[in-house]
């Protein structure tokens, strides 16, 4: 019966997870909301009320931009219903911890005040006895300590009330009846411990068959189930005897809330694993006496004789095991993942364009900049260089990687950070080397492959090793620039006057493939290459060519497709071709706008100052979070975030060909001579 029920409800598993997924298909189809469906917000606060991290994952991992801006919401949540599963999946999804923690509610509560408080009854009920209860409530409390400021642990809130007070307040009552099922315990154990002292004591003060009168040496002493006696005798003394006192230290403890966190559950392990193990010793005690005694060396009476042994061990360890593996569970696996400190791979370096340039157009004469506000509203530090108004895709890509700092530009990197990685991604640029060149200075992607043969120099001449340099990413996300900036741009190139769409698309990717051949002899082994995105669906394409009342511009569209359509042609080449490197593509199209779908028109989220960027100063969007496009080219975080998590992690198996990064990052390669 027993496994007849595991079958049912593992079918019923299977079964809830197909209907998610329809479920969650057909929600996909209601319109193009890539980043942060509407229709995902209600089941997933429901899901983390549950603790229901399969509908958690499957809802962030379709739609990625429904954690932006409501970090705080959900963390709040999932502290509040002690949903540890989404804790730790939100956590994983690196979400920035300041981006939370500042926040308070009406009452000044921080979240530390909010995971004080205690939770809610039907909670509770899900851990047995009420001192492993208060365990894992300061477990909550102490996880989410670790990752506030020193001032935010002893802040006021509108009571006048620290979160350690807050948590004091509202589990007195639950640390004394701890106490009390603590002591309780304790008194019927020691009990159980000092009743089988006795036993084993007598029993090993009168011994069984008697003894030589003149020598007082057992009569019994070279026979085998006499030596078992007198073993299992011992170890049962010694070892209720030891339960014994371990209980009478539970008895006299000062049960401090602290207490119950380690020392007292590990106290009453200990104990509950003694008073096992003497309970099973003085019965097989007794046992190989009664054979010796009275069965007169008959072997077929070890049968009954064991069967009846077994009956008070297997009835102990019926009632008592399942405390025990709860006690056990509660005080020695932890309930938070922690994630190693070490990034998945040495180090990460950056090539592209304004979709991933973090600053190194700063230094240049140049018009392709973006180091004043409002770009970098929402970045840690402000206006970098970043063509958005937070993480680009690179930046968050890293995250997800495990580097704790983001990837410095190699205008500014110094001799320290290099081994981490350099990203040389220079806004404006292209795989042409005149592509942007009509707004002035950029770093085509020949001036960055030579950029990063001057790095893997520094390295060598520092470091004296270059070999780590094959287990890095490196990531290239270039080309959009070589259509906006170039190929439709004819009034300043003439690779439209020269070139059909199909023929440019042909060259374009003959160039490109040539500078991928010149990383690899660099040292690059695993390259994620990204395709190009809708570009005709720009607000800044849409404004300069119309669309015909379509929502894009499909001719835009049209060249863009010839050139992404070459990408896995190429990637299969050289991972044929190179047996020790893996290339792979992220279909960046196909993310952002499944099955051929076209985006919403949206309108930048800031005010421009031109055809594309953003108007210095000026004040951007109020909900950046439902912004797809932050300036008239670039995507706002909320799009960088949709793009990022199914980069690393493949939603579908169009999303990346190949791998995925994460995948890329495991991947063992060959050796050549």
């Amino acid at each position: 019966m027993p496994i007849k029920r595991i079958d049912v409800k593992r079918k019923r598993y299977q079964e809830a997870k197909e209907f998610m997924n329809i479920i969650c298909n057909h929600i996909d189809k209601l319109g193009p909301f890539n980043y942060d469906h509407p229709c995902y917000h209600q089941p997933c606060l429901e899901a983390i009320r549950q603790d229901a991290y399969e509908v958690v994952d499957e809802i962030l991992s379709r739609s990625p931009g429904l954690l932006r801006g409501r970090e705080y919401s959900f963390i709040k949540l999932a502290a509040s219903n002690r949903a540890d599963k989404i804790y730790n999946l939100i956590y994983h999804l690196n979400v920035r911890m300041d981006e939370y923690r500042r926040y308070e509610d009406n009452d000044e509560n921080n979240i530390l005040h909010m995971v004080g408080k205690l939770a809610p009854q039907h909670i509770l009920s899900h851990t047995t006895g009420a001192a492993l209860q208060l365990q894992r409530e300061l477990q909550w409390f102490q996880e989410v300590e670790k990752l506030m400021l020193p001032k935010d642990l002893v802040s006021y809130n509108a009571n006048m009330e620290t979160p350690q007070m807050v948590f004091s307040n509202q589990h007195a009552a639950l640390v004394k009846e701890g106490e009390q099922w603590m002591k309780t315990t304790s008194e019927s154990c020691s009990i159980t411990a000092a009743l089988i002292v006795t036993i084993v004591f007598a029993a090993a003060i009168t011994v069984p068959g008697g003894n030589v009168q003149e020598t007082g040496i057992p009569l019994f002493r070279k026979e085998i189930a006499f030596i078992i006696f007198a073993v299992c005798d011992a170890i049962s003394l010694f070892s209720a005897a030891s339960a014994l006192l371990v209980f009478l230290s539970i008895l006299t403890t000062r049960f401090a809330e602290m207490d119950f966190l380690v020392s007292l559950p590990r106290r009453l392990i200990i104990g509950l694993c003694a008073l096992f193990l003497s309970t099973a010793s003085m019965m097989v005690a007794f046992s190989a006496i009664l054979f010796l005694v009275f069965c007169d060396q008959r072997p077929w009476m070890l049968a009954p004789i064991g069967g009846l042994t077994c009956m008070p061990i297997a009835v102990i360890v019926t009632l008592q095991l399942p405390l025990l593996v709860d006690l056990f569970k509660s005080t020695y696996i932890p309930i938070f993942v922690t994630y190693s400190d070490d990034p998945q791979v040495p180090c990460y370096f950056i090539f592209g364009d304004s979709l991933v340039d973090c600053g190194n157009n700063n230094p240049l004469d140049s018009g392709w900049k973006a180091n004043y506000p409002p770009y970098g509203i929402d970045f840690t530090k402000g206006p970098t260089g970043r063509f958005c108004n937070g993480r680009t895709t690179a930046d968050l890509i890293g995250e997800y990687l495990g580097f704790d700092e983001f990837i410095p530009p190699y205008a500014t990197a110094t001799d320290k950070q290099i081994s981490k990685g350099v990203n040389y991604a220079s806004g404006g640029c292209g795989i042409r080397k005149e592509t942007g060149s009509h707004n002035g200075g950029r770093l085509s992607l020949d001036i960055q492959l030579n950029n990063h043969n001057s790095t893997i120099s520094r390295i060598a001449t520092i470091y004296k090793n270059t070999t780590f340099l094959k287990e890095c990413i490196y990531l290239v996300n270039i080309g959009s620039n070589d259509y906006i900036n170039n190929y439709f741009m004819p009034e300043h190139y003439k690779s439209r006057h020269v070139y059909t769409e199909d023929q440019f698309a042909k060259v374009l990717m003959k160039e490109y493939s040539q500078q991928l051949m010149s990383l690899y002899k660099l040292g690059g082994r695993k390259v994620a290459l990204f395709g190009l995105t809708q570009m005709g669906c720009t607000p800044y394409m849409v404004n300069k060519f119309g669309t015909n009342g379509k929502q894009c511009v499909e001719s835009v569209n049209d060249a863009v497709n010839l050139f992404n359509a070459m990408f896995k042609p190429l990637v299969d080449k050289l991972n044929n071709n190179i047996a020790d490197a893996r290339f792979t593509y992220i279909n960046t199209s196909g993310i952002l706008y499944p099955q051929g779908e076209v985006g919403m028109r949206t309108p930048p989220c800031c005010k421009l100052g031109g055809d594309w960027p953003c108007a210095p100063n000026s004040d951007p969007c109020a909900i950046r979070a439902l912004s797809i496009f932050f300036d008239a080219l670039h995507p706002a975080e909320v799009s960088n975030i949709a793009m990022a998590a199914r980069a690393y992690k493949a939603l579908l198996p169009t999303d990346t060909y190949p791998h995925d990064i994460k995948h890329l990052t495991t991947l063992s390669l060959n050796k050549t001579t």
